[in-house]
């Protein structure tokens, strides 16, 4: 019977052997055929490429002019965005000097400062202000400080609840 058994045991052995191989080699038959299709693959890139070197040639002569054009195009910006920094730099040098204050005089903002002046204190203080009414006091106003008068006051009391008040709500 031990021989029995140990015929039947080395059998077991023998077959499970030959099964993991046909497994073994069955994996590697998928793997040789996947290898396969990536060559296949490869040579017909090369044999394409050996076919149409002009093609080659014209994608890589166009990439490195497009490489050149982006760079070009990206120097102008760098250009153009030290432009705008250096303007920024003149026009806030310009704004700090007195020939900024000079032409700011000269162009009427001292009168545009008045008319917000009269316009806020009318409009706050005249619940029924209308542009006739207004007119007339503007020129009222206008013809004062013609007269050296001096200029409005500032309005500084109740806001109409049309406006909105610059006073902390309690």
């Amino acid at each position: 019977m031990k021989l029995g058994g140990y015929m039947d045991e080395a059998a077991s052995l023998v077959y499970n052997d030959l099964k993991n191989s046909r497994t073994t080699i069955s994996d590697k038959d998928k793997e040789i055929g996947e290898l396969r299709d990536q060559i296949i693959v490869k040579d017909t890139s090369i044999s394409r490429l050996n076919k149409h070197p002009s093609e080659v040639t014209t994608r890589a002569e166009n990439a490195e002019k497009e490489a050149a054009d982006l760079k070009s195009e990206l120097a102008e910006l760098r250009k153009q965005i030290s432009a705008v920094r250096r303007e920024a730099e003149v026009i806030a040098a310009y704004k700090n000097s007195e020939e900024y204050d000079r032409a700011i005089s000269n162009a009427g903002a001292p009168k545009i400062g008045r008319c917000w002046v009269i316009t806020e204190k009318y409009i706050k203080t005249n619940p029924e202000a209308n542009w006739d009414n207004f007119v007339e006091e503007f020129i009222k106003a206008k013809l004062n400080i013609e007269a050296g008068l001096g200029n409005p006051e500032p309005f500084d009391g109740p806001c109409p609840n049309f406006f909105p008040s610059n006073a902390p709500d309690s």
